[in-house]
């Protein structure tokens, strides 16, 4: 089972499960001096554009950093769900897709990033990232190790 990016009603349709991921910071958060203010809790900065809203079953996970594993709920959701691949989509596909695809795939699951479901900074760089992390596997023992922890 996966994980499909929220803006594909096919997911819901088939019955794979929509998760969000949210960037989210404290006002006073240093890496907003690198990154420019966004995102910031309670400012409205943060909220999903209602074209790609949730809806009723979906998750919602926080994440304060460039993986989407780090510090957030990520991998107890992807458990209650008994994920084994991610079909990941968003924007920075440099940045935050690379983290989390790196982290997922480390962490033993299958990861596709399409191309229609991610934007990069520039075509280049996607084009980049896209393509090592096409040649990068799901870490062997860690997979092993998912796929019986997910699979009844």
């Amino acid at each position: 089972m996966g994980v499909e990016p929220a803006d594909n009603p096919e997911a819901r349709s088939q019955g794979i499960p929509v998760v969000y991921i949210v960037d989210e910071h404290e006002a006073d958060a240093p890496d907003l001096a690198l990154w420019g203010v966004h995102a910031v809790a309670g400012s409205g900065g943060n909220d999903i554009w209602p074209e790609v809203a949730p809806e009723p079953g979906d998750r919602i996970v926080k994440k304060h950093t460039y993986s989407a594993f780090s510090g957030s709920t990520l991998q107890s959701v992807l458990d209650e769900l008994r994920c084994d691949s991610l079909i990941l989509g968003g924007c920075l596909t440099e940045v935050g897709i690379k983290a989390t695809a790196t982290d997922a795939l480390q962490r033993g699951y299958a990861i596709d990033v399409p191309v229609t479901t991610q934007a990069g900074i520039s075509a280049m760089t996607e084009q980049i990232t896209l393509g090592l992390l096409q040649v990068m596997p799901p870490y062997g023992a860690a997979r092993k190790e998912l796929l019986a922890r997910v699979t009844p």
